[in-house]
């Protein structure tokens, strides 16, 4: 692993100075985003390079459907904007959009990807009077809408004798699993005008915090057959338990499937993540190197550990980030981990620290790795949280 930077105060700053810097580069609350614009983000940080692979079976495939699967903290984000910029130099126009800014997930309806996917290719179009009915009918589709009780059909006499609301897919729990064919036909429509000269993607993030397969199955996989149908290509991060799901079903309803592992710590990679990012060079070697094995590889907690080391050498008067500050930060990260474990969860821990083998289908275990508490390294590989064996006294198995 290539050397940490060392110490070297930058010409002419103030501790205070190099310190706000620091904090800048290691802010973790930052949107992935805005890391990529700022310069933070190592394009080769993996070795796989996903967002390349992914990107050359979106230009090449147009019916193509793949799933991204990686725990929380993983870089899935990262690499979902990196296939978009990817694309985007290709000339392929591809729509990036984060579910929970648009639908509470969990009263969501199947068809709302189809009426988001909709909404975007509108607002690309600008006003286009030809498309305004089918505008009209996509808002309707997603928001609901009134109608007077003259416009209904009832097997029974109505006891609203006025308006009633009808609905919308992101409004009220699931009642159907079938998409409106109004709306299908305005999607069809907006498409074909956005397409002229054009070839549209569609990236999906946030889909993860399905934990229930059966849920994913139920909401997500109408709208994908009907993008595949149309040749929409689409990329989606998919929850974790697809990874582990016995049913082959499932995994066959995609076309490729990326598995995103936690970095190994004893690479050199995440050690040019820190050196990216220290540019005012206040972590010492010897801290970087605790940084990194406390993070377990999630790049993440790799962020949040430098930010919150630099904090406890900020306080103590320190004019670096030493391996002592580290030991502070790491356990903090360890004590936030440990809250609220069940007894068995603990058990679980602890097999998983004796390497007695993870039945990644158990659903505890699934939300242990869900949480970061275990980490994934490959299908076979699997290690609690460092931070979280110290605070537990794990470590010494």
């Amino acid at each position: 692993m290539p050397e940490v930077a060392d110490s070297a105060a930058a010409s002419g700053t103030t501790r205070k100075e190099r310190f706000r810097q620091y904090f800048h580069a290691f802010n973790p609350t930052v949107s992935p985003e805005q890391a990529l614009t700022d310069g933070f983000v190592l394009t080769d940080l993996r070795p796989e390079l996903f967002h390349k692979k992914i990107a050359a079976r979106v230009e090449l495939e147009p019916r193509s459907r793949q799933a991204l699967i990686g725990g929380i903290g993983s870089g899935k984000t990262t690499e979902l904007l990196l296939v978009q910029k990817h694309l985007a130099e290709q000339g392929i126009s591809a729509f990036y959009v984060e579910v929970s800014r648009f639908a509470d997930i969990s009263r969501a309806k199947p068809g709302f990807l189809v009426g988001i996917a909709a909404k975007h290719l509108i607002r690309e179009l600008g006003s286009m009077d030809a498309l305004a009915d089918d505008a009209n009918a996509i808002n309707n589709f997603l928001y609901g809408y009134w109608q007077h009780e003259s416009e209904r059909v009832y097997d029974e006499e109505p006891h609203d004798p006025y308006y009633s609301f009808v609905g919308g897919v992101i409004a009220k729990p699931i009642i159907s699993d079938n998409i409106d064919q109004t709306a299908r036909q305005a999607f069809e429509r907006i498409l074909a005008a956005y397409r002229k000269g054009r070839q549209f993607s569609l990236i999906i993030d946030g889909l993860d915090r399905m934990h229930e397969i059966d849920d994913f199955r139920r909401l997500v996989f109408p709208d994908l057959s009907i993008f595949q149908t149309l040749e929409v290509p689409v990329v989606c991060v998919a929850p974790l338990a697809l990874q582990f799901a016995p049913q082959s079903d499932l995994r066959e309803q995609f076309d490729r499937i990326h598995e995103l592992s936690s970095i190994r710590t004893n690479g050199n990679g995440l050690g040019r993540v820190l050196k990216l990012r220290d540019t005012a060079g206040l972590l010492t070697s010897t801290a970087g190197i605790e940084v990194i094995s406390g993070s377990g590889g999630l790049v993440r907690d790799l962020i949040t550990l430098a930010r919150d080391a630099g904090e406890e050498a900020y306080v103590s008067g320190s004019q670096q980030i030493e391996k002592n500050h580290v030991a502070g930060a790491v356990r903090q990260m360890g004590l936030s981990y440990s809250r609220g474990l069940s007894h068995r969860q603990l058990e679980l821990l602890r097999a998983t620290a004796e390497n007695k083998g993870v039945d990644p289908t158990d659903s505890e275990i699934m939300q242990l790795l869900g949480s970061r508490r275990i980490i994934e390294y490959s299908s076979t590989s699997f290690a609690v949280h460092p931070a979280l064996s110290k605070v537990l006294n794990l470590d010494r198995f």
